[in-house]
């Protein structure tokens, strides 16, 4: 049983040491990459520019999962520029997502959220990014002032 974790023919590997080798190698090249000021300089402008369509209701609009679309397409494009620039050549990001899907006992949270995030997690993101303290949950309080 054989999998192919790269496009080129050369770095098809069979499941054992040399396999678990290079996902390591990658899992450790993901993990630098999620802390870099570049990495989240470009997260963080997408979050800023974006937020302003997000509400925080149960309606779900167009333009939000047109917006999440577009944010997993940046990293994914992102992070396989970075992997092929860190001397990984063929990397198949697609081939990739799926032997994560196997091996997620493997792979930490962070990873797994930043690249199996689903619709509602990345809503749930935006949101907090769009409001950290959490004041829309009380309203009133700062739209209606406090009277004596």
């Amino acid at each position: 049983d054989k999998i192919v974790l790269f496009s080129t023919s050369k770095m098809t590997q069979q499941r054992g040491s040399s396999e678990d080798n290079l996902f390591d190698l990658i899992l450790g090249r993901l993990e630098e990459l999620i802390i870099e000021p570049e990495f989240n300089l470009l997260v963080g402008s997408f979050m800023q520019e974006n937020s302003k369509h997000f509400e925080n209701t149960e309606e779900n609009k167009l333009i939000y999962m047109q917006i999440f679309q577009q944010y997993t397409k940046m990293v994914e494009s992102y992070i396989e520029q970075q992997l092929s620039a860190s001397k990984i050549p063929g990397f198949s990001m697609p081939v990739f997502l799926k032997l994560i899907a196997k091996r997620k006992h493997e792979v930490s949270g962070d990873i797994i959220e930043l690249l199996g995030s689903d619709f509602q997690e990345f809503k749930e993101n935006i949101l907090v990014y769009k409001n950290p303290t959490g004041l829309d949950a009380a309203p009133s309080l700062t739209t209606h002032g406090i009277r004596r």
